[in-house]
């Protein structure tokens, strides 16, 4: 295979917290560099903190990340194109809209491939507008609350909804058209792209899996992590609110929530709502260290677009639980067999199922050795390889 010249852009506002999409690229990045391809970050980063490389990955930063789409980012992204004869633009960042328009304007300049990924589902927006009315630890009892959410549900349901569908779809369509390939992370998720759409490629996210995994010892711990909101995708209220039902049937579990966001917010809700046996972790730099002890992983996303800490959680012996709110969570559990899926957004069903799994260690036991086995076929070296494919058919196509 001839060596690929391949940049991926990145954003970095934080670059002290990675957030799923650079760490899935990185993964990527590392293996094709360890195919002897060249690999770089070209990076918008409004931080002062801006790292030379990351995973070992060199990374270069547009001069002027407040604004994207200026003459002097374009200029700085064709000469490091050039310097490094730069064959493949991977942009995962599509619902940035002056990233991307960014990508498709060097594509005009330069004779490029430009690889699109969608790392969400592609109605994720519509979704997470649809479910975040009448969120009862967001609202409380504030009456005006009640009425404004009321008035806002109301708005959705005659017009808004479907005018940020229609929004969320065109754009997509959009991009697609702009690039040589687009890439979802299912192919459950090409339903929502036109039939026969030759450019629409599904490839799973990767995760490396350890020479030396061998079972780790578990205690009686619940991990959640994601971000820590609750008018957002995540959705940590709906853990809360499962585990008050838990914990009063098993009060020598603990549930350890993990992510960036207002831990005291979070703190406040657990003790205004007599919530036991409850850790707030915050932001940390490797959930795998948590995973290691604990015996489940739960989401409670109202949509996801994979779902990493899913992957995340089998790869280190935990069962996940997961809503069965989104399509590509069939790529990863199979209810009852390697994972827990709950019907949306059952919370009585969600904390039955678990109390269930707490008081049976054959099932739990079962569960968790199927899932060790069925994370295996997301091992990066095979998912690397399936991009790799991909990008030799591209260069094929520019011979012909």
């Amino acid at each position: 295979m001839k060596k690929m010249h391949i940049c991926i852009l990145s954003l970095d506002n934080q670059p002290q917290f990675v957030g799923g999409v650079k760490r899935v690229t990185s993964i990527l990045g590392k293996k094709w560099i360890e195919q002897g391809h060249f690999v770089c970050f070209l990076t918008s980063c409004t931080s002062s903190i801006q790292k030379s490389n990351f995973n070992d990955i060199i990374q270069y930063f547009i001069p002027k990340p407040n604004q994207i789409l200026s003459d002097e980012n374009i200029t700085a992204a064709i000469k490091l194109i050039e310097e490094h004869e730069i064959d493949i633009i991977l942009n995962p960042h599509i619902e940035n809209k002056d990233l991307t328009t960014f990508a498709h304007n060097i594509k005009r300049q330069k004779p490029i491939k430009l690889i699109s990924a969608l790392h969400f589902s592609p109605a994720s927006t519509y979704n997470i507008v649809k479910e975040s009315f009448f969120i009862p630890y967001a609202i409380d009892k504030q009456p005006k609350e009640w009425v404004k959410n009321a008035l806002l549900w109301l708005r959705f349901k005659l017009y808004k909804g479907q005018q940020i569908k229609s929004e969320e779809s065109q754009w997509l369509k959009t991009v697609a058209k702009e690039s040589d390939s687009f890439v979802i992370l299912s192919e459950k998720f090409k339903s929502y792209f036109e039939q026969g759409s030759q450019n629409i490629i599904a490839i799973n996210n990767p995760i490396d899996i350890p020479t030396n995994d061998r079972p780790q010892k578990k205690e009686k711990k619940v991990v959640w992590c994601g971000r820590l909101d609750i008018t957002g995708a995540k959705r940590v209220d709906r853990m809360l609110r499962i585990w008050k039902k838990v914990t009063q049937h098993h009060p020598d579990w603990k549930l350890v929530l993990l992510g960036s966001g207002d831990t005291n917010r979070i703190n406040n809700l657990v003790r205004k709502h007599g919530i036991d046996h409850v850790e707030v972790v915050g932001f940390c730099d490797d959930p795998n260290d948590y995973y290691k002890d604990a015996a489940i992983v739960c989401t409670t996303s109202t949509v996801e677009g994979w779902g990493m800490v899913l992957v995340e959680g089998q790869l280190n012996g935990c069962v996940p639980f997961a809503f069965d709110s989104y399509e590509s969570v069939h790529d990863i559990i199979q209810d009852g067999e390697n994972g827990v899926l709950v019907n949306p957004f059952d919370l009585d069903q969600y904390a039955e199922k678990m109390c269930q799994l707490m008081e049976n260690g054959e099932l739990w036991g079962r569960i968790c050795t199927q899932a060790r086995q069925s994370v295996k076929r997301f091992d990066s070296s095979l998912i690397a390889q399936q991009w790799l494919n991909l990008f030799q058919s591209l260069q094929n196509k520019t011979k012909i």
